[in-house]
């Protein structure tokens, strides 16, 4: 079975960690080709340790600052590129994510037989409405300056092994080929949080690479549709605005990237509201 090193990011969540951390232990994968990192970005909670004293099987990566989601997830693939050289995938989780027992399983199958695929990820389940998904994937629309979900047909979404081409998957259960994030590089670290996700589907893409999304690989996750609706906190769009316009600025060209950059700004404004 193919070596994999799961990396999660944490910041003030002892118990969500824990909780995914026992999970970890009874996934079915063998114990002997996963090994688990935690990246604590400096949490005041007890979380360091928590993990010290009862799971001494889990690396402790420590970073000095909160470095985000960016800069935390990059400080563990670079440890595992750096120490780990037979791990094959990164698998990246959030560290609120539950993982279904053939999570990593399913991913590592479609990504062992689909050698141009740089990441899978898995379907995500909300985690307090099992039945309803949050994501499998997603598009870039270079339009309108925005992201849409991949919504696959009833009949698709019956298939547990369909395969989804997208454009990006989110960070909460991705797995990544390691040969392929040697050569493009992990994360736009600047980012902190929001897009670089996006990004790194843009630039695997870019380079030919697949991006996919696996129907037999599930977790569960909180909706993230109220922090998407919250506007209330200005670090929240601040980096979501800047991000996107980085985004789009570096992925569009010409004529089309001054029209769409002027009509994001006018949305993020809101002055595009007033004068439709």
């Amino acid at each position: 079975m193919s070596n994999v090193q799961a990396i999660i990011v944490t910041w003030n969540k002892k118990n969500d960690v824990i909780h995914l951390l026992d999970q970890l232990k009874t996934i079915n994968y063998p114990k002997n080709s996963l090994d688990v990192a935690v990246v604590d970005n400096h949490s005041t909670d007890g979380t360091v340790q928590a993990i010290e004293t009862d799971y001494p099987w889990v690396t402790l990566i420590r970073n000095r600052e909160n470095l985000g989601g960016a800069g935390g997830f990059n400080a563990g693939m670079r440890w595992t590129l750096e120490n780990r050289p037979d791990a094959e995938y990164l698998w990246l989780l959030d560290n609120d994510v539950l993982v279904d027992k053939d999570a990593l399983k399913e991913l590592v199958a479609v990504m062992d037989k689909t050698p141009r695929a740089a990441i899978c990820c898995s379907r995500i389940m909300d985690i307090d409405n099992r039945h309803e998904m949050i994501e499998i994937g997603a598009f870039i629309d270079y339009n309108i300056g925005n992201i849409r979900r991949n919504m696959p047909s009833p009949e698709a979404l019956q298939n547990p092994k369909a395969v989804f081409e997208v454009d990006y998957v989110a960070a909460c259960s991705l797995l990544a080929r390691t040969t392929l994030v040697r050569e493009q590089g992990v994360w736009q670290e600047k980012f902190f949080i929001y897009w670089d996700d996006m990004e790194w589907g843009a630039r695997f893409n870019a380079a030919g690479y697949k991006v996919l999304a696996s129907n037999a690989s599930v977790v569960y996750h909180p909706s993230w549709a109220g922090r998407v609706a919250d506007r209330s906190a200005v670090w929240r769009n601040y980096y979501r605005t800047r991000n996107s316009l980085w985004f789009y600025n570096n992925y569009s060209a010409g004529l089309k990237r001054r029209l769409l950059l002027a009509r994001m700004v006018l949305q993020l404004t809101g002055i595009a509201q007033i004068i439709s």
